[in-house]
């Protein structure tokens, strides 16, 4: 299992990917990832 970073949520996303890892054939899955405390600007 790859780590990137810790954060608090570790336990939850190894749960979903052993989950996904279990399905019988492949499987598409896309992340949003905004960092906690950086506020970003709105896009127009």
């Amino acid at each position: 299992m790859h780590r990137w970073g810790w954060t608090s949520r570790d336990g939850e996303i190894d749960e979903l990917l052993r989950a996904l890892d279990a399905l019988p054939g492949p499987v598409w899955l896309t992340l949003h990832h905004e960092p906690e405390g950086v506020e970003l600007e709105p896009r127009v």
